[in-house]
């Protein structure tokens, strides 16, 4: 009785009211709040899990903080593989973003394990958790210094404290991840600025080549007109390398030359957003030169012998574009773009991707 009927207006799923069953329910259900395909997905992991294991997540759940990931069902029953158990425990994030974004990309992964290929997932440790343990080390920090003292001083201290090599690397990782990460999202920030720049530009000059064809008539010599569009062309040539002050010279002695001249009249009213366009360029550009420790990261699966978490998402991708679904094979690309934002293939792969969806269109 709780089925949403998207063709048509229904009023018994409403925001501000919980229903549906609470073991099977999501966490924004239950607290009666937004809901979309996602919280199927949730109620589909619960199910999954109960399939393998003979029991729900909430069953088998042992941790005092109902904001733990459950444990996972290769725990609980052996025999299934870890790739399975990560698939479910995906589908059961808390966090409806953390989750898979659709169920025919669940459906995807699902097929790629029955194929014998390895899905890796790491669940989503909830802040407050990190908060304790974050509050336990640092006390067990003051309980090693007190005890160092009394055991010896400070050489007692060095050879118990001393942080090993391999947690230095994984905290530099993690922070070459973050930065990476956050590089990226400005980059998409940065590209989005500026299509709707060419947008607007591309908008303008088709307004501007209109009105002229409407109401301009040229009146001067063929000779005079050629000249002018010479000018236009010197003007264009510098535009591109980024001295607008000596294309707008140019594109006025074009129109001293020719004052009706359609292409001059564009050019010069455009030039203001192509301006625009060349400064957010060469900003994109610093950004990611500015990332040297991001390129050079390397995801720790791969460093241990595990998968290639980069190749993972890559083909993913590959496999959802290969199917027709461009929108999820991008954001497959974005996250490898994301984990490791140098990477050629997932460059490569990803202006494919984009190329074919616009063709699709």
């Amino acid at each position: 009785g709780i089925a949403k009927d998207w063709t048509r207006e229904t009023t018994i799923t409403q925001f501000g009211v919980a229903l549906g069953t609470p073991r099977y329910a999501s966490p924004e259900q239950k607290a009666a709040a937004k809901v979309d395909g996602r919280s199927d997905i949730y109620s589909l992991g619960v199910v999954m899990y109960e399939m393998v294991t003979g029991k729900t997540p909430a069953q088998v759940q042992t941790s005092a903080s109902s904001l733990d990931p459950p444990p996972a069902p290769s725990t609980v029953e052996p025999t299934i593989s870890d790739s399975y158990s990560n698939l479910v425990l995906k589908a059961l994030e808390r966090r409806p973003e953390k989750r898979f974004a659709s169920a025919d990309l669940l459906l995807e992964t699902l097929d790629r394990i029955i194929e014998g290929k390895s899905f890796h997932y790491i669940p989503t440790m909830p802040r407050q958790k990190k908060l304790m343990l974050a509050g336990g080390a640092a006390g067990l920090l003051v309980l090693l210094l007190v005890g160092g003292w009394f055991a010896g001083g400070g050489q007692w201290v060095q050879s118990h404290l001393a942080p090993p090599a391999s947690q230095e690397a994984m905290e530099n990782a993690a922070k070459a991840e973050q930065a990476a990460k956050a590089a990226q999202e400005e980059a998409q920030r940065l590209q989005k600025e500026m299509d709707d720049l060419k947008k607007r530009q591309a908008e303008a000059e088709e307004q501007r080549r209109l009105a002229d064809q409407k109401s301009r008539v040229p009146k001067i010599s063929p000779e005079l007109v050629e000249k002018a569009k010479k000018l236009v062309e010197l003007g264009e040539h510098r535009a591109k390398q980024g001295d607008f002050e000596g294309a707008s010279a140019k594109y006025k002695e074009a129109l001293g030359v020719a004052p009706d001249l359609v292409e001059a009249h564009s050019a010069l009213d455009s030039l203001p957003v192509r301006k625009q366009l060349w400064d957010k360029q060469k900003e994109l550009e610093r950004l990611t030169k500015s990332q040297p420790a991001a390129a050079q990261h390397k995801p720790a699966t791969a460093a241990r012998g595990g998968a290639d978490p980069v190749k993972t998402q890559i083909d993913t991708a590959a496999a959802l574009i290969r199917g027709g679904k461009y929108k999820e094979g991008i954001g497959f690309l974005n996250l490898a773009l994301t984990m490791d934002p140098h990477n050629r293939e997932a460059q490569e792969k990803l202006q494919e991707a984009k190329r074919m969806q616009a063709e699709a269109r």
